[in-house]
């Protein structure tokens, strides 16, 4: 178990030096960190406690659990490491670029015929669709029944 400790739902009031007499009923308190927001410098209402050794760390999260500071039940549990993010610039259309190695795989036309269209050495034959599937899905706007073209309007209907 490690040594620092997540203490969160901290009155904005609470100050690192009432976290460390709160902490040291328990044990030996090393550091106490409150964190602010970055945006208006104001308190976030959390918290980082870093005690000596792990029994008094774990004396801590047992004892210290759910009691009041400034009127608030804080909660204390043993912190994590944050899981790492990827920072840094949104990649562009060049970075997914194919390279010159990459061949793309042959795709039967339905005008072509089928009987020598092979991929990689294996014969794959094209089966047409049933029949009334379209052929392709038409774009959902144009099945609409209430889609109108400018030139199906009359003229009074814009004057």
């Amino acid at each position: 178990m490690a040594t620092k400790l997540f203490v969160g739902n901290l009155p904005y009031s609470a100050t690192e030096s009432d976290l460390i007499t709160h902490f040291s009923r328990v044990g030996s308190v090393k550091e106490a960190k409150i964190i602010f927001n970055k945006l208006d410098n104001r308190p976030r209402g959390i918290a980082f406690v870093t005690m000596t050794n792990e029994g008094d760390a774990t004396r801590a999260i047992v004892e210290l659990n759910n009691t009041d500071i400034g009127g608030r039940r804080i909660v204390v549990n043993e912190a994590h490491e944050r899981p790492s993010v990827r920072r840094g610039p949104a990649p562009t259309p060049s970075t997914y670029r194919a390279s010159s190695s990459y061949v793309a795989p042959a795709v039967p036309s339905i005008f072509e015929s089928t009987d020598d269209f092979a991929v990689s050495g294996a014969k794959r034959t094209y089966t047409p669709p049933p029949p009334g599937f379209p052929e392709s899905t038409p774009n959902r706007r144009r099945n609409r029944q209430d889609f109108r073209r400018r030139s199906d309007y009359s003229d009074d209907d814009f004057n």
